[in-house]
């Protein structure tokens, strides 16, 4: 007779990030350099930490509709955003 196992949930420990660590994150975010390209879910990251809240689907929902969502460029499968350009959208100055 053949039994599953249930998958082993992950410890809520290994999702919190420090404060120190949200620093550090922040302040690479703040130093990357304008050719620099970002997945969605960095994109995402960048946009929130300078303060326009976009989530990582909205980002992708927007690319659906081709709204007037930051500029992005497709390579192969994958999308990447030009930190110039989400700077540009969140009306940060380079």
């Amino acid at each position: 007779m053949h039994t599953q196992q249930k998958p082993a949930k992950a410890s809520s420990q290994t999702a919190a990030l420090s404060f120190e660590d949200i620093g550090a994150k922040l302040e690479l975010l703040q130093t990357l350099p304008n050719t620099a390209r970002l997945t969605t879910p960095q994109a995402s990251e960048f946009l929130i930490a300078h303060g326009v809240p976009i989530a990582p689907m909205t980002l992708a929902i927007w690319r659906c509709v081709k709204s007037d969502g930051p500029r992005y460029i497709k390579i192969g499968r994958r999308i990447l955003y030009p930190v110039a350009d989400l700077r540009a959208y969140a009306g940060i100055a380079a």
